[in-house]
């Protein structure tokens, strides 16, 4: 598979390893949820943009651009997200601009059929009003590398499979956990 592919050579670049990443399957042929460890979850982040280019290579070039702009502005929320410091009242706000810039580019590119639980927990301000509370999600987060790493597939492949018919994802589909 060319996203495996991809990932073990370009990614994670060990393609002579023994143990390949695999894109998880169950056998009724859905994506599963999968766990990496801290290092390879950034790995996948900072090798986003590559990902992309591979898997909407047939695309309108100008489509695939603001792909990667849109996903740049959510690894930007995800990395101030899960920052381990408190968020000021300033903090806080900055956010959820940042989550709104984000959301917008989203919406524009996927419309209402790409808006999943994650999405939306994002869009609607419930990160905003959880970190008026707690100043931190790090509280809520005891696996955050698995957890960013499923909400960043989850929506690549979500998003793929019910926004853009033109990718192919042959006989995957996302796993419960993207719905």
């Amino acid at each position: 598979m060319r996203l495996e592919h991809h990932v073990n050579t370009r990614v994670f670049r060990n393609a002579k390893s023994k143990s390949q990443w695999k894109l998880p399957v169950t056998a009724q042929f859905e994506i599963d949820a999968d766990s990496f460890s801290t290092w390879r979850v950034r790995k996948v982040m900072d090798n986003l943009g590559t990902m992309v280019e591979m898997l909407l290579n047939d695309w309108n070039p100008n489509r695939v651009v603001l792909w990667q702009e849109m996903l740049q502005k959510y690894l930007d929320v995800m990395r101030l997200a899960f920052q381990h410091e408190d968020f000021s009242d300033e903090d806080i706000e900055s956010f959820q601009d940042a989550v709104n810039e984000w959301y917008y580019k989203y919406f524009e590119l996927v419309g209402l059929p790409g808006i999943t639980n994650y999405v939306h927990l994002l869009g609607a301000g419930h990160l905003y009003h959880f970190l008026k509370k707690w100043r931190n999600l790090n509280r809520i987060s005891s696996s955050g590398g698995r957890r960013k790493m499923v909400l960043l597939l989850c929506l690549l492949i979500k998003g793929q499979e019910k926004v853009m018919p033109e990718v192919h994802m042959g006989q995957h589909t996302p796993h419960e956990s993207c719905l």
